[in-house]
């Protein structure tokens, strides 16, 4: 079976992450704590625009084709893989496979920064989200 991962968001701008499984965590290099509460354009460096776009666009079509995006892990590295938006009870669930390591990004250290400086969250408890 080809790994993925998911994360769970709100159902509307700016997608607050309320959970995440540990592969996604792993993959992006965050802790829930650096996570949860947080949007999620906030968390995804390098996120292509367009692909990002392009996954919502097909998400309010209803069309349940996957989006080929790119997005860098919490050090840089830039990952290619295909992300399939659907509803769940408690948001929008992202699942991500097919992933590609790709160049490492150097982030501007005015981005870093302010990445760092943002205040840690306390996570939330969510029931089993894929049950």
């Amino acid at each position: 079976m080809e790994p993925s991962c998911w994360v769970l968001t709100e159902r509307s701008w700016p997608y607050t992450i309320k959970a995440a499984s540990d592969s996604w965590l792993s993959l992006w290099k965050y802790s829930k704590e650096e996570i949860i509460n947080r949007p999620i354009g906030m968390i995804q460096h390098g996120a292509n625009e367009f692909s990002a776009s392009m996954l919502m666009r097909r998400y309010f079509q209803n069309d349940k084709g996957g989006t080929a995006c790119a997005n860098a892990d919490k050090r840089g590295q830039l990952y290619s893989h295909v992300a399939y938006l659907v509803p769940h009870d408690a948001g929008l669930l992202c699942v991500s496979t097919q992933f590609k390591p790709r160049r490492r990004l150097t982030l501007p250290e005015k981005f870093q920064d302010a990445h760092d400086a943002q205040p840690r969250l306390e996570p939330t408890v969510l029931a089993s989200v894929l049950e």
